[in-house]
């Protein structure tokens, strides 16, 4: 347990760096594609990098060190103390997999309400597209190759259009990566702001590539649906009201300069930094 504790800070610490760096350099850039694969691979990263351990031959004095057993003094003599430490790596233990189960049992539940949408759904085919109608709803979201529909839904071709672009993009998977990532560090809290961040790209992404030339009504149909919101973190919603005004400012935002894309060289000594860090 200590060496994952160690580790686990070591990542943490990876992942503020990387998320700083994104914060200060990438967020404004509508180089949405290049922002995914940003976030996706610094946290894939801030999991290797840790692990990599490069060997560094240097003359050392040489040193020797004993371990002396902790002992307690009593009225009866010295007593060997072997309890301390034991009770509390047991403690941490205990704390971890409360916090493991009780995070996979959400996680769980995120996919089972999934399953009852679906269950509860009519199928349905629009554009050349399978999607589950849901009844008495103004929901819109997709998770996997499902997209789902509420049937008092207008403009049903941008929402589809849309997801279809969640679809192919395979940004649920990206999600469920970073679920199952909350699941095993749910200690850690700089995963809820790398989750944030991404599915906020996701969104972008989406609209980018999904918006009509009549650009009035597709903003129409994010604004008119802003207070209908009922998401599931595993999903993607095209009506997220937290991001509704974030989403109509990237829509009117010039797309960044190619040239911008150079900054993403900063990666590499990042990198670099990085290994000398935990590494070396």
């Amino acid at each position: 347990m200590n060496d994952f504790l160690i580790y686990s800070l070591q990542t943490i610490v990876l992942q503020l760096l990387f998320l700083v760096v994104f914060e200060l350099f990438f967020k404004k850039e509508t180089f949405f594609k290049a922002n995914s694969l940003y976030l996706l691979g610094s946290t894939i990263l801030s999991l290797l990098i840790p692990l990599i351990k490069i060997p560094i031959q240097e003359k050392v004095q040489q040193q020797y060190v004993f371990q002396l057993k902790e002992i307690v003094l009593t009225n009866t003599g010295f007593v060997e103390n072997q309890t301390t430490n034991t009770s509390i790596f047991t403690s941490l233990n205990l704390v971890y997999g409360i916090g493991f189960l009780l995070f996979l049992t959400l996680f769980i539940i995120k996919l089972i309400k999934i399953y009852k949408v679906k269950q509860k759904a009519t199928i349905g085919v629009l554009n050349d597209t399978k999607i589950y109608r849901i009844e008495n709803s103004k929901q819109a979201f997709s998770f996997l190759n499902y997209i789902f529909i509420g049937k008092e839904n207008q403009n049903l071709d941008a929402i589809i259009k849309h997801e279809k672009v969640h679809q192919k993009q395979f940004h649920s998977i990206d999600l469920l990566f970073l679920e199952i990532l909350k699941i095993v560090f749910w200690f850690n809290p700089i995963l809820y702001f790398f989750q944030k961040r991404i599915v906020e790209i996701h969104e972008f992404e989406a609209d980018s590539n999904s918006i009509s030339e009549n650009k009035s009504t597709y903003y129409e149909s994010l604004i008119c649906q802003i207070f209908e919101v009922n998401s599931i973190s595993l999903t993607n919603n095209f009506y997220n009201q937290s991001l509704i005004k974030k989403r109509l400012v990237m829509l009117q935002k010039s797309k960044s300069k190619k040239a911008g894309m150079i900054k993403y060289l900063v990666v590499i000594p990042m990198v670099v930094l990085s290994m000398a860090m935990f590494s070396a």
